[in-house]
C-alpha cells in the first residue's frame, strides 16, 4: 500500500539528519575522488531537499511516489567543471567508484533545445557501492541515494541568468533575447554569427549585439 505525501514527509524528516550527514558524506568522498584522479574542477556543492521542497515536489501534476526511496533527489551534489570534456571525465569516475541507478539517471545534455542551455548537465543517480557499505563508517548510508549533477561553468552561469541572478531585469521578457540566442561550450550564436569563446580562464564578459547586452562566461 502506498503511503500518502504527508506519510512520506513525515518519514523523511525522521530520517533528514541521516540524509544530512549523507549529502557530507558524498560530497568529501567525491572530492577525495577528483584529487586522487587529478581532475580539476571549478567548484562542488551540495543539499539536502527541504521539507518545502518535498512537498512541492510530490504536488507536482503527474508525479506519484509510494514511498520515500521512490525519490531519488533527496540529496544533491552538484559538480562545475571547466571544460565540456570535463564532464565526461566525472562522469566515467563517478560510474567506476558509485553504484549507479541507470534508470533514473538521465543525460540532459542530449536536448537540442538552445533553450535549455543552462540546464543541460548530466545527472547521475547514485548510492554507494557494496564495498564501501561493507566499511564501518558508511554501512549507515545502505539504501540512500544521492544525485549528482555534472556541468560546465557555462552552463552554470546561464542557468543563474535565467532564472534572473545575472541578466538585467528588463531583459528578461524580451523575446527576441531567447529566439535569437544560444550558447554552446565554443561561442555564443547571435543571429546565427557565433562569437568564438577565445579564453580557457574563467571569466564574464560583455557581448553588445544591436543594442543588446548579454553576460556570457565560459
Amino acid at each position: 500500500m502506498n503511503a500518502t505525501p504527508e506519510q512520506i514527509r513525515a518519514d523523511f524528516l525522521s530520517q533528514q539528519p541521516a540524509y544530512l550527514t549523507f549529502a557530507d558524506c558524498m560530497q568529501h568522498l567525491t572530492v577525495t575522488l577528483l584529487k586522487h584522479h587529478q581532475i580539476v574542477i571549478h567548484s562542488i556543492s551540495h543539499r539536502v531537499k527541504d521539507s518545502q521542497s518535498l512537498r512541492e515536489k510530490m504536488n507536482r501534476p503527474g508525479k506519484n511516489y509510494g514511498q520515500l526511496s521512490d525519490i531519488t533527489d533527496l540529496v544533491g551534489v552538484r559538480i562545475i567543471t571547466y571544460l565540456s570534456e570535463d564532464v565526461d571525465r566525472v562522469s566515467h569516475l563517478i560510474e567506476s567508484e558509485f553504484a549507479v541507478d541507470r534508470i533514473n539517471s538521465i543525460d540532459k545534455r542530449l536536448t537540442n533545445d538552445p533553450d535549455r542551455f543552462g540546464y543541460a548537465s548530466l545527472h547521475k543517480v547514485c548510492s554507494l557501492s557494496d564495498s564501501r557499505l561493507g566499511l564501518t563508517e558508511y554501512a549507515m548510508y545502505r539504501g540512500l541515494k544521492c544525485e549528482i549533477q555534472i556541468r560546465t561553468i557555462l552552463q552554470h552561469a546561464w542557468a543563474e541568468i535565467e532564472h534572473g541572478n545575472s541578466f538585467p531585469l528588463d531583459l528578461m521578457g524580451d523575446k527576441w533575447v531567447w529566439e535569437n540566442v544560444a550558447v554552446t561550450d565554443q561561442h555564443v550564436v547571435i543571429d546565427d554569427a557565433p562569437y568564438p569563446i577565445v579564453s580557457k580562464v574563467p571569466l564574464f564578459a560583455d557581448v553588445v549585439h544591436k543594442g543588446k547586452r548579454f553576460v556570457i562566461t565560459e
